[in-house]
């Protein structure tokens, strides 16, 4: 395993998370890791982070369904 996927799985797998930008983020990463391998979503995740998470919850949020 490289690094990425060392501190995952040592700081984050497995552990209950409860902020809502949290929350947002890993339902972003599962929908783009169909087909990849976690590593390589994990390689990405800054990316994701400035684009989807920073520009889009915010926006998302206030969608009254």
């Amino acid at each position: 395993h490289d690094n990425l996927m060392s501190q995952y799985h040592d700081d984050e797998w497995g552990l209950p998370a409860h902020d809502d930008h949290v929350l947002f983020e890993f339902l972003i990463l599962e929908g783009a890791q169909a087909g990849l391998s976690w590593s390589t979503i994990l390689k990405k995740r800054e990316n994701f982070r400035k684009f989807w998470v920073s520009h889009y919850f915010s926006g998302i949020s206030l969608i009254n369904w």
